[in-house]
């Protein structure tokens, strides 16, 4: 069985906010340790998951601007480790009703409690949320705490359709008879210089955080054409998925014969299902860049990027950031970009870096939006000026957009047929979101 001796949770500034020892068999520094690997560019442990120093292992994610870590002198198995971070990530938010800094230091006499049961002397004891339930026994504070991604030049890259899923920041114990369903897929692409994609992949999850009363029965039904791996018998037109794995709580049963989802809602944030969609022609990404280089002068290089988006125009994407690196040897760049109110662009030259950081508050699909560099050498330049900049990189969230197809056909609460009042007060929040994972494309062929 897997033992850890510490686990502790820093800020983005590395102050301490939760830490237990529970072996005593490491010194207590280890976190002025842990901080000083990751966060100094010059030591050989920066930005590593998972590092060996004085014979410690350290095993951390990055989740909210923190970071969780534990700590272990043994052969750990990291995918073993990695997984009981990410639930222990989970539970502290099911039970705070949010993983922030200002909810853990609010709550910390809960998480402490919570740490408790979790661990015996550094051994796993349960991670379920259903169980610890009944074992934890201080109330919760909620605190109010608008999810924002930081945008360049003190932009607030935020769109009112996204706020709604705060609406899920509620600890497990504040029962309101509502249930929240999303549908999040994350795209890893490539694309040639040409904006041909060469690879892709969709990785997505159905996930479920119930505050119904009681435990109903819940169904939720999803595309009648879905197609799984290498099905002949569905029609051309079929949602296809390479794989799927369910939760265990499903019954597979039915699910084979209707393609519905039928399960006994657990207490706290519950991963129903996830699936893997690779290379497949049909699906269309959501943007597309072309890159256009020319050389101005020897000592000059132009370099123009037109960026689309490829879904509906009811839709817009937000917290857009493309990410273009320069040549190392560059000495200055000028950059223009548009000035439409609606989309609200900005950019930032990081010098070190040697990166531009473009920003697009709002991007409204099936529209362009360009940049243009202008890039100064301190030498003629005598290579070809594709291999000198790229590859370019995207980060972005489209709301209420997936781009699998799978879709939600109904979600039921019991019978409810039978239960006409019981109906009316409880709340079905059906949400589907696409972000970039690796998203990237080719300068040079």
């Amino acid at each position: 069985m897997t033992t850890i001796t510490h686990f502790f949770v820093l800020s983005s500034r590395g102050d301490k906010i939760i830490a237990r020892n529970y072996r005593y068999d490491i010194f207590d520094e280890v976190e002025d340790l842990f901080f000083r690997n990751v966060r100094n560019e010059s030591m050989e442990n920066y930005g590593k998951p998972i590092f060996n120093q004085l014979g410690i292992n350290f095993f951390h994610v990055r989740k909210s601007g923190l970071y969780i870590v534990c700590t272990s002198r043994e052969n750990c198995s990291p995918i073993t480790i990695f997984e009981l971070l990410e639930r222990a990530c989970i539970l502290i938010r099911d039970f705070t009703g949010q993983l922030s800094e200002d909810s853990i230091r609010k709550n910390f006499v809960m998480v402490y409690e919570l740490l408790d049961e979790l661990f015996d002397w550094g051994k796993v004891q349960t991670t379920q949320t259903n169980i610890l339930t009944y074992c934890i026994h201080n109330e919760p504070i909620e605190t109010v705490d608008v999810p924002t991604t930081a945008g360049l030049l003190n932009l607030s890259f935020i769109d009112p359709k996204t706020v709604k899923s705060t609406a899920t920041c509620l600890p497990i114990q504040k029962k309101n008879d509502q249930i929240f369903v999303d549908v999040l897929e994350r795209i890893n692409c490539e694309m040639n210089a040409e904006g041909s994609v060469l690879r892709s992949e969709i990785i997505g999850s159905i996930v479920v955080k119930s505050y119904l009363m009681g435990s109903p029965l819940i169904r939720i039904a999803l595309n009648q054409d879905l197609a799984i791996g290498t099905d002949t018998n569905t029609p051309y037109s079929a949602i296809r998925v390479d794989a799927l794995n369910f939760n265990e709580i499903i019954n597979r049963e039915e699910f084979e014969m209707g393609r519905q989802l039928s399960f006994y809602p657990q207490d706290g944030e519950t991963t129903l299902l996830s699936y893997r969609v690779t290379n497949n022609h049909h699906v269309i990404m959501p943007f597309r860049v072309s890159p256009y280089i020319s050389k101005f002068n020897e000592y000059k290089i132009e370099a123009s990027f037109k960026v689309r988006s490829d879904f509906p125009a009811s839709t817009s994407a937000t917290g857009v950031f493309v990410r273009i690196p320069v040549p190392k040897n560059a000495t200055s760049c000028g950059v223009v970009i548009g000035n439409d109110k609606e989309t609200q662009q900005s950019y930032e030259y990081k010098e070190k870096d040697k990166v531009v950081i473009w920003g697009i508050k709002k991007f409204p699909g099936a529209s362009e939006q360009f940049i243009k560099l202008r890039i100064t050498l301190p030498e003629p330049n005598r290579i070809d000026e594709r291999k000198l900049i790229g590859p370019v990189s995207m980060k972005f969230e489209i709301p209420m957009h997936n781009m699998s197809g799978l879709q939600l056909r109904y979600l039921k609460i019991g019978n409810d047929s039978l239960n006409n009042d019981n109906k009316n007060k409880q709340k079905r929040w059906v949400r589907y979101v696409t972000q970039a994972g690796s998203y990237c494309g080719r300068v040079s062929m």
